[in-house]
């Protein structure tokens, strides 16, 4: 990233730094060339040296007079032509470095440079987030307040400068960038001895099978955490030894089953795996009867096996019952409502 950053400056400041290097070599070679006359009336021209003596500091408008010797006609109009040139070009040079400063890609650019000095910077364990949403943030909210810092990648910007404005108990550092591109994952620390672990929470099930696997190919002493939202993708992350996948279905699933079949143990499940600060909830009675499964996708087909397993009777409303192939999916139209009647007074 250091090199993209070095590489982007001059390739912009390349034509700004070719005008003010010809301006200072012509003025420079000018004053060389045209003659003038030392003290005692004898001709004389000055030094390479003694010209770009004379350039610096009129083309730096601090004019220290005419040195070592009065000029001459020629040598003051030469002066008067080198100002105006030397001037124009550090004019055309500051504009274009302001206009550098103040462009998106540049900024964004030195932005990433410096938080990848922060990294190779941390002296202790650190984890790596990549996907800064509701999951990515109650994560880093938990890791925070053990004492951990932790390094989050997202492609969201409104996110990355969300979390500036929060409240951490241990160092952030936030990249914008592509969590499932190899050089990224590098650069946000990867390769760093003080890695500790890869937690991927991204949206994309794919982005988080290529984090998974580069984690594990990059860094193969780092625990990879990693979330699969189908079976194939988690099959595919353990194939490359990923220590942890979660699919979140088929959690939510699992302990829809153990909420149903065991409360009390489901109850110290949830406090156990819950923060610290957490209680032990009240104990909650699943009704046992019909039931309405709202939606056939991906968590709908996994709610209304289970709760058939359960021994329950159960509908499913769907706005397109005819593409799920589930013999029991009600229409919203043929759910009835309730129709309210104003009373007269």
């Amino acid at each position: 990233m250091n090199n993209s950053f070095f590489f982007l400056f001059f390739r912009r400041m390349r034509a700004p730094l070719i005008v003010l290097v010809c301006a200072y070599a012509i003025a420079t070679f000018g004053f060389t060339l045209i003659p003038g006359t030392d003290d005692q009336g004898n001709p004389w021209r000055m030094s390479l040296f003694e010209a770009f003596y004379v350039v610096s500091y009129t083309g730096s408008t601090i004019g220290f007079g005419e040195v070592p010797y009065d000029f001459s006609p020629a040598q003051r109009l030469w002066t008067i032509i080198s100002i105006y040139l030397t001037v124009i070009a550090w004019l055309f040079s500051v504009g274009s470095i302001v206009a550098l400063l103040q462009d998106p890609v540049y900024t964004r650019a030195m932005r990433r440079t410096r938080l990848s000095r922060r990294v190779r910077g941390l002296d202790q364990p650190f984890y790596l987030v990549c996907g800064y949403g509701d999951t990515g943030r109650m994560l880093t909210r938990e890791l925070t307040d053990r004492g951990h810092p932790v390094v989050v990648i997202d492609t969201a910007e409104h996110k990355i400068e969300a979390h500036e404005v929060e409240d951490f108990r241990a160092p952030v550092t936030a990249f914008c960038m592509n969590a499932s591109l190899p050089d990224n994952l590098r650069e946000a620390g990867l390769s760093n001895r003080w890695c500790a672990g890869v937690i991927a929470v991204t949206g994309d099930g794919q982005a988080n099978l290529k984090i998974a696997i580069s984690a594990k190919l990059l860094n193969r002493k780092s625990i990879v955490y990693a979330r699969a939202n189908t079976f194939g993708e988690a099959d595919n992350m353990l194939s490359f030894d990923t220590d942890h996948v979660v699919n979140p279905v088929d959690e939510y699933v699992r302990r829809l089953g153990l909420a149903i079949e065991k409360p009390d143990l489901f109850r110290l499940y949830h406090w156990l795996n819950s923060g610290p600060a957490s209680r032990l909830v009240k104990p909650v009675a699943i009704p046992r009867g019909r039931w309405i499964v709202c939606g056939f996708d991906r968590v709908g087909r996994a709610v209304y096996q289970l709760l058939l397993e359960q021994g329950m009777e159960v509908a499913v409303i769907d706005p397109e019952p005819g593409q799920r192939g589930c013999p029991q999916i009600l229409s919203p139209a043929a759910v009835p409502r309730r129709t309210s009647s104003k009373r007269q007074g």
